[in-house]
């Protein structure tokens, strides 16, 4: 497309492209690949939304915003062109009702150019989104191939958000809109970053100059992220991401139902604690930051001049260890854990001995005997903010996140000399392999799953694991689990009770013409095997709320009947996963995991006590111990 941006007080054809001209407002005029309906907010500012053709099915959709029916749709034309709806001859410019252009119909079209040329036909579905805002992007380069391929370049351009009442919530120049992410990036529907010329407020949630858009396509329900989001905040985990779900346009074309989200940083409205990459920057604005040093176990950035104060404040994300190469601030513990430092990214030799050697002794309490140090004689109340921490403890667990103390896992600590010299959990981050989504492990309501250390092996890496580490030490401590059960009976269980009566509803209310978009749009792209699959959002909502529900009334055994369970681990290999069974000491595993699919030329054989695998797994055996069970696998 070719797109032109200018003023206009009349109807006008400039060159090739079809033209909008609003009185007193800016538009744009564009070639379309097909052709395009315009829509109209409440302050006559008009979008063009392309029709687009799905390559899958070869069917033809135009797919609209939440607002702009009361006003009536413009239809869109290269100069020349004629289009036929249902047989009825439609020319440019012409206004169409909500009538002649019906949402969730479908029409037979004709689309014949200057020359009576039949350029495309066939079935034209028409949908449209209710209750969430629109979200446009232009870009600068209206082709967003490379981006979509390239996830380091970074593309300029405007953003514009409207109300689904069709009022104009912001308008602005976009310093870039970047892909992000890191396993949800292979997927064909994409997460980005969004970078703003200026901190602007979105949609009520603060202003903010950096944004994310998460794609959720691995959750087909769409809205796991917002569910532990919300429940979080409600539960005062602090610094819990606001986000709101919007149909997101880029050039003209619908790109899906995604959810705008304040990215995790530093800042005022977001992690508000002392900003250590901004003193550092003004400390050496004169030498600069760009010199990096990378040692065995530390790297950060060779500067000049520290800031008198160094004890904060820190943004942290415990990673896997595979993603710490990637960092450019951080180090590794005694334990193996990788530490990422977002904040400061830019991070001195002193500013990361400084936070390492603090997050050291914090480790070598909650590994050490009782919870203590037996360094510092220090126990772990005195390193960790313990609400924040067994709340956060109690997220993940509740939720069965996959990724829980793995990735996506932040901690935070302020400057001494604003906050209380303590470590915090949080913000949360990325759910969308979580409550009950997932393999057959996740799906599974009973079950403990942030309790244990070793989650994945990964065979092709040589010893290489997702481990767990502070969150399944901290549970062997009993100071810790004790607060945790604290927290569980006080507020989070009556939270989560509250979400499954109420809050997941509302949020499927809200999003249900939008999800019914974003599946049409989607149809036919593969997603992971492991991804819950429902025909309908009311499916989602009950399998939601039974997981839950379900998953409450087994937490309430451990943690408030006390009932005493032994742990069955199954060993996996080649399904690279350990699964980890609750049973009541004196009963039987009731299912044990089975796979039908092969892996590296190999097939399952069944289970066994001993990883030589000669003694065969007993499933009608009663578990009196933590046991462990060894996957055999042969040749097919």
């Amino acid at each position: 497309m070719i797109r032109r941006w200018g003023k206009a007080l009349f109807f006008s054809v400039l060159l090739a492209g079809a033209v909008c001209w609003l009185e007193g407002h800016e538009i744009r005029t564009e070639e379309h690949a097909l052709f395009a309906v315009g829509v109209t907010a409440e302050n006559g500012a008009e979008e063009e939304i392309e029709c687009w053709q799905n390559p899958y099915t070869e069917e033809y959709y135009v797919f609209l915003p939440s607002y702009g029916e009361e006003q009536g749709y413009r239809l869109c034309l290269n100069k020349g062109d004629c289009l036929e709806l249902d047989g009825e001859e439609l020319s440019q410019d012409i206004r169409l009702t909500g009538e002649e252009l019906r949402p969730g119909e479908e029409y037979s079209f004709c689309l014949r150019d200057s020359e009576n040329r039949v350029t495309a036909s066939g079935s034209l579905s028409v949908q449209k989104s209710a209750r969430v805002a629109a979200l446009y992007i232009d870009t600068d380069n209206e082709d967003l191939t490379k981006i979509k391929e390239d996830q380091s370049l970074k593309e300029p351009g405007k953003l514009r958000i409207v109300t689904a009442e069709g009022k104009e919530d912001a308008a602005g120049k976009l310093s870039y809109i970047k892909g992000r992410g890191n396993a949800t990036w292979e997927w064909e529907k994409k997460p980005y970053a969004l970078k703003l010329d200026k901190k602007t407020d979105l949609l009520h949630m603060g202003a903010g100059s950096t944004w994310v858009l998460l794609a959720n396509y691995n959750d087909d329900s769409g809205v796991r992220n917002k569910i532990v989001y919300d429940l979080a905040e409600k539960i005062g985990l602090s610094y819990s991401p606001d986000s709101e779900f919007v149909d997101l346009y880029i050039n003209g074309y619908y790109e899906g139902l995604y959810q705008l989200a304040e990215k995790i940083e530093v800042g005022d409205s977001r992690v508000h604690v002392a900003d250590l990459e901004e003193e550092n920057k003004k400390v050496n604005r004169k030498t600069g930051m760009e010199e990096v040093f990378s040692e065995e176990k530390k790297k950060g950035v060779e500067l000049v001049r520290d800031p008198d104060d160094i004890t904060g404040g820190y943004l942290m994300e415990l990673d896997i260890d595979g993603r710490y190469e990637s960092a450019l601030s951080g180090f590794i513990t005694e334990q193996g854990q990788a530490v990422d430092l977002k904040g400061p990214k830019h991070a001195s030799r002193a500013e990361i001995d400084y936070i390492s050697e603090l997050l050291q002794e914090c480790e070598n309490a909650i590994y050490g005997e009782n919870g203590i140090n037996p360094d510092t004689g220090k126990g772990i109340a005195d390193y960790l903010d313990l609400e924040s921490w067994t709340k956060k403890y109690l997220i993940e667990e509740i939720a069965k996140n996959f990724d829980a103390g793995i990735s996506s896992n932040f901690i935070y600590k302020d400057s001494d000399l604003n906050g209380t010299g303590l470590i915090y959990a949080g913000p949360v981050w990325d759910y969308d392999f979580a409550l009950g989504n997932g393999d057959w492990s996740i799906r599974k309501p009973e079950g403990m799953i942030v309790d244990q250390d070793i989650r994945i092996y990964v065979p092709e890496k040589g010893d290489e694991v997702f481990r767990n580490r502070w969150f399944s030490a901290l549970y062997r401590q009993e100071i810790f689990r004790e607060k945790l059960v604290e927290e569980y009976e006080s507020c989070v269980k009556a939270a989560v009770e509250e979400m499954v009566l109420t809050g997941i509803d509302g949020y499927l209310d809200q999003i249900r013409d939008a999800w019914e978009m974003n599946r049409q749009r989607w149809l036919g792209e593969p997603a992971s095997m492991q991804r819950i699959y429902r025909d309908t959002l009311e499916e989602h909502g009950e399998y939601l709320k039974n997981f839950l529900e379900k998953r409450l009334a087994f937490l309430d055994t451990v943690w408030i009947d006390r009932l005493d369970y032994c742990t069955v681990t199954f060993y996996t290999e080649y399904g690279s996963r350990n699964f980890y069974f609750q049973v009541e000491r004196g009963k039987t595993v009731e299912k044990p995991p089975s796979y039908e699919e092969s892996f590296d030329g190999k097939v399952f054989a069944g289970w066994y006590y001993d990883e030589a695998c000669t003694r065969p797994f007993e499933a009608e055996a009663p578990i009196t111990e933590d046991t462990e069970v060894y996957a055999k696998w042969i040749a097919e």
